[in-house]
C-alpha cells in the first residue's frame, strides 16, 4: 500500500474487535472527456498474460482482446512455460507477474527465455519500479507495469512493449 501512495490502519480494542481501514490515494488523472480510453489505436498479435490473481488475469485479458490482442492465460509460471512451449513462436508478447506460487515471475522470464531468447516481456507486480528495476539490473525486460493499473496504463505500456519488440 506505502508503495502505491496508500496506507493501512488498524485499530483494536479488547471486547470491542479490529477495525481495519484501507486509504487508497486520490487519481487525478481522468480520460479525456467524450473519448473512451480503449478508443485509441488498435493492437495486433499475441499476448501470453500470466498472473496467479484470476480477477487479474481475466480483466487485463479482457482489456487486451478489447484492443484487438490475441490473448492466451496462464494460471501461474508452470502453466506459463508448458503453454509458451507448446507454441513459441506464437506469442509477440509475455505480460508476466512477479509473485506467484510454484514458479515465480524470475524463474519463469528465465524458463521463458531459454525456449525463445529474444521473447518480448513485460513485467507486472504490486512492487514499485525502482525495485524491480534492482532486481532486474543488468537483464534485459521489455518494460514494467505496476499493479493496481488502468485500462489507459495497460494500453500504454503494452503498446510500447510491442513496439520495443
Amino acid at each position: 500500500m506505502r508503495s502505491h501512495g496508500g496506507a493501512i490502519r488498524v485499530y483494536s480494542k479488547v471486547g470491542s474487535g479490529t477495525s481495519v481501514t484501507l486509504l487508497f490515494p486520490s487519481s487525478t488523472t481522468l480520460p479525456p472527456r467524450g473519448t473512451p480510453d480503449d478508443a485509441r489505436s488498435e493492437g495486433a498479435g499475441h499476448v501470453l498474460g500470466v498472473d496467479d490473481e484470476e480477477s487479474v488475469r481475466s480483466v487485463a485479458a479482457a482489456l487486451l482482446r478489447r484492443r484487438g490482442f490475441t490473448v492466451t492465460e496462464g494460471r501461474d509460471g508452470l502453466d506459463a512455460v508448458s503453454v509458451f512451449g507448446a507454441a513459441p513462436s506464437q506469442s509477440s508478447l509475455v505480460l508476466l507477474d512477479l509473485t506467484m506460487p510454484n514458479m515465480n515471475g524470475e524463474e519463469t522470464l528465465r524458463a521463458l527465455r531459454h525456449i525463445r531468447s529474444d521473447l518480448n516481456v513485460l513485467l507486472m507486480s504490486g512492487y514499485n519500479e525502482q525495485d524491480v528495476a534492482r532486481m532486474f539490473a543488468g537483464r534485459e525486460r521489455s518494460g514494467f507495469l505496476q499493479k493496481p493499473f488502468t485500462a489507459g496504463e495497460l494500453y500504454e505500456a503494452v503498446g510500447a512493449a510491442v513496439r520495443l519488440g
